[in-house]
């Protein structure tokens, strides 16, 4: 007889990434090359609200026989960028030395992780190509390292990818499941078990599921 499925894999089974296939083809801004992303587009005042928010304490990675360091989300995300491998020293240096690139760049880089913004644009004209659009950000692009440094969706999303702890790079988590394994494993003693960047990945990879679960019905995430 084949093995009992637990209600989880069950649903999973019956209704494949039911409300994320929607959110793959309607989630991610879609505009004509030249065309500016809004405020409205970017949802400002939702990004702002999260980067400004002090509320909340996160544990920061850390050598497990470290004290615990507790960071803000804004400085939580940002150094998990700062720690990526694929962060060129470049974007680095100017994102320690210049708080206003850092956090619109920090910005545009949450709307690249959660799938707002696809690996169709670009937000530097000498970036554009046959396959992707040119879109100035304004309301990101305040100051001018940033209108000069925010590059293309392909470079950033790629420097996200590239974010991940040292116990990862060999073994990167690819489903939530795998973060809660290791998270309950005992291995980790202080500390999150991946890095806020690869655990958003994670949440919009499983959003209906996570919806559906969670959330009140009509809920979509």
């Amino acid at each position: 007889m084949p093995p009992k499925r637990t209600a989880e894999e069950l649903h999973a089974l019956s209704h494949p990434r039911s409300k994320r296939s929607y959110k793959e083809t309607n989630w991610a801004i879609k505009k004509l090359d030249s065309e500016p992303l809004l405020r409205s587009d970017i949802q400002w005042q939702v990004l702002d609200d999260i980067f400004a928010d002090r509320s909340f304490r996160f544990t920061a990675p850390v050598d497990q026989n470290s004290d615990p360091i507790y960071l803000n989300f804004d400085q939580l995300y940002l150094e998990a960028i700062l720690s990526s491998t694929k962060t060129t020293q470049n974007i680095r240096q100017k994102l320690i030395s210049n708080p206003q690139f850092a956090i619109n760049y920090c910005k545009l880089c949450l709307l690249v992780n959660v799938g707002r913004v696809n690996t169709t644009l670009a937000f530097y004209p000498n970036m554009r190509t046959a396959l992707r659009t040119y879109h100035p950000v304004p309301s990101l692009q305040t100051e001018e390292t940033s209108q000069k440094e925010m590059s293309d969706a392909p470079r950033i999303k790629g420097m996200l990818k590239g974010a991940m702890l040292d116990h990862e790079v060999s073994n990167p988590p690819t489903t939530l499941k795998d973060v809660a394994r290791k998270s309950a494993s005992g291995q980790i003693v202080r500390g999150p078990p991946t890095t806020i960047i690869e655990a958003i990945f994670l949440v919009f990879n499983e959003a209906g599921w996570i919806s559906e679960k969670y959330f009140p019905d009509g809920f979509d995430l």
